[in-house]
């Protein structure tokens, strides 16, 4: 948030991660992965199962899951805590907001930094 002592807006925090994932993303379905991969490095809006479980709203997330990915929201949520930047999922004003927000290149570039594992799934 921008105020007088700080006029820029606040940058990601974010711990940053090593290159490789953790062995649960093996638990993900690829084209899940791709999904999440192109929302966060991109934001593109994602299919109802993953935007649902964006939103944090995993009854609905239940829903929409076909069998590959109801057995993987448990290492779908897990990765969202663990390994998603906080400010681009939660509800659906932080999903609109990250839609606008990563269109900066700079933040593209500070995200794909970050967490460059996503990168290997855009294609998926």
């Amino acid at each position: 948030m921008t105020n007088a002592r700080n006029p820029h807006p606040p940058r990601i925090s974010v711990v940053p991660h090593p290159t490789d994932y953790p062995s649960y993303v093996n638990d993900i379905p690829e084209r899940t992965m791709g999904s999440l991969a192109r929302y966060v490095l991109r934001g593109i809006h994602p299919g109802d199962f993953v935007y649902h479980c964006l939103r944090n709203d995993l009854s609905m997330a239940v829903s929409f899951a076909d069998k590959d990915n109801s057995a993987a929201l448990k290492p779908i949520v897990i990765l969202l805590i663990n390994r998603i930047p906080a400010q681009c999922w939660g509800d659906s004003g932080k999903i609109n907001d990250w839609r606008e927000r990563i269109k900066s290149p700079d933040l593209q570039e500070e995200i794909q930094m970050h967490f460059p594992y996503l990168a290997d799934f855009l294609d998926s």
